[in-house]
């Protein structure tokens, strides 16, 4: 099974930008740890892999096609409405190499889109038959993130932030960056 690279989102939000919008986040924190005010004592963009799968009745990959992502070191899934513009180049970043296989990517996408077609997720979003057809086609697309660590009495705190949409991401996947964290300094 072949994969092809679809490109490297660029980063939208910059790095002060990430470190503004971890700022709530702080203030959570400021009881428990004492983080309150802290700035990052170091910060980086990585590009983290994802298989992408577009759903639909277009298999293309427009700004309205619906895409199943499954991130390439966990296997959690998403679904994305339309594809950024994506640049053919690393930039100067950290790229991480996807742990898991296509073949194994590709199980977990037609899992979640059983699961989908039970709560008619996908049904809704593209009004169409079941997607599964369309898993045969798959695609790498590498994703940015801000990731920012705050260090306050010898904790330390990870706070990782999608440079593209400005969102932080939740526990889970946050797990899954230390996983590729750890895994990528064993390997030095």
């Amino acid at each position: 099974m072949q994969t092809t690279l679809l490109g490297y989102i660029p980063a939208v939000i910059s790095r002060a930008e990430a470190h503004e919008r971890a700022k709530k986040f702080l203030e959570r924190l400021r009881d428990r740890v004492g983080l309150r005010n802290t700035p990052p004592r170091y910060e980086e963009t990585v590009y983290f892999p994802y298989y992408c799968f577009p759903i639909g009745k277009d298999r293309s990959f427009r700004a309205d096609t619906v895409l199943l992502l499954v991130d390439g070191w966990g296997g959690m899934e998403t679904l994305v409405t339309g594809l950024p513009a994506v640049a053919p180049h690393a930039p100067c970043a950290a790229v991480f190499a996807p742990n898991i296989s296509p073949p194994e990517a590709q199980q977990i996408a037609a899992d979640a889109c059983r699961r989908a077609l039970l709560r008619r997720v996908i049904l809704r979003a593209t009004d169409t038959a079941p997607p599964t057809a369309s898993l045969r086609r798959i695609s790498m697309l590498y994703w940015p993130y801000h990731v920012l660590y705050f260090e306050k009495k010898r904790k330390v705190t990870v706070r990782i932030i999608d440079a593209y949409r400005g969102e932080t991401v939740g526990a889970r996947l946050t797990a899954t960056f230390l996983q590729a964290f750890v895994a990528q300094a064993r390997n030095r």
